[in-house]
This record gives C-alpha cells, structure tokens and sequence, in this order.
C-alpha cells in the first residue's frame, strides 16, 4: 500500500483528533451535590439541572470558569497549579504539534521535501513523542483523583490523536529520499 497515502491519512486523522481533545472539556468528569463537572486544559464547566416549570422536563444549565479564577479562589484543590500549569503546556504544544504536523501532511503529499539540518518529519516526531509524555502527565498529575473523579474521552483521544502524529511523522519520513552529502 501506498506509504504517502497511509501517513497523509494517519496525519489528518491525528490531526482531528488532537484538536478536538485539546478544545475539549472532558479531559476529568466527576460530580458533587448534583453539579456534573468536566475539567478541560484551560476552564471548567459546572453543569447542573434545572427544572423551569413544576412539571416540565429538565434541562442542563452550564457555567465555565478559567482555571485562572480557579488559581486565586482560597477554596482551590491542592496540587491545581500544577495541574493548570501541565494543562496550559499541554495545550499549547498540541497546538504546536498539530500545525507542524499539517505542514509536514501537506509538504509530503505534495511531494516537496525540505532540505533543512533538522527534517520537519523528525521535529513532528518528537513533538508528537512530548505531546503524548504531556497528556499520560496531566492524567497523572490531576487534583481531582482524590475524591474519585475519573477521566473523560479527551485524555483517551488527544493520546490518540497524538500517537497517529507520531505515526504519520514515521511514515511520512521514510518516503524521503536521504540527503546528498548524507554518508
């Protein structure tokens, strides 16, 4: 099968799904007195039902709040700054990784390599690497294990979406012809 074809689409799927987790609020799910709590990389939603008529249906009414609130309220998690810290790297070097792994799609689809002292497709392959360390870290590391809550679908897609960068890098790299004065 074609290797161009196989990374061109492991990229694109990675890409998505990275994306999609970093932007996510369900990277840690837990509830307390009524109110469903999902913890994403930079705000918090409090969800809680409201019921407007006696006897009509109910419906989730939703907050957000940063975690910079979070950080100056007296009423924070022990260990949140920390958290918040891996949170906000996390997101910003998934962001970081899957734009180059965009250009590293696009250039190799297109056929065009760079001649560069370090290849993009090496620079996808550790960023993608650091990404997936950086969200198995912010699983690790969370405050909130303490009182029971559990992970959410983003940790289990954005470590998805990073493992098919890494794999996209892989065989994106190898369909490149090695450099001239490379011996």
């Amino acid at each position: 099968m074609n290797k161009r074809l196989i990374g061109a689409v492991a990229g694109v799927a990675g890409i998505a799904m990275l994306v999609f987790a970093l932007f996510s609020s369900h990277w840690v799910v837990g509830q307390d007195y009524g109110i469903e709590t999902r913890v994403g990389l930079r705000s918090i939603d409090l969800c809680q039902p409201v019921q407007q008529q006696l006897d009509g249906p109910e419906k989730m009414d939703c907050s957000s709040i940063s975690h910079a609130e979070i950080a100056r309220s007296p009423s924070k998690l022990d260990g949140f700054e920390t958290f918040s810290l891996v949170a906000a790297l996390l997101f910003y070097l998934g962001l970081v990784c899957a734009t180059l792994q965009l250009a590293i799609t696009v250039l190799s689809s297109t056929k065009i390599f760079l001649h560069l002292p370090v290849r993009p497709t090496t620079m996808g392959i550790l960023v993608s690497f650091s990404t997936l360390l950086l969200v198995a870290t912010t699983l690790a590391i969370h405050p909130w294990k303490a009182v029971g809550w559990g992970t959410g679908y983003a940790v289990l897609l954005g470590g998805t979406g990073a493992i098919a960068c890494l794999f996209a890098s892989i065989t994106l790299g190898r369909i490149q012809p090695p450099d001239e004065d490379w011996a």
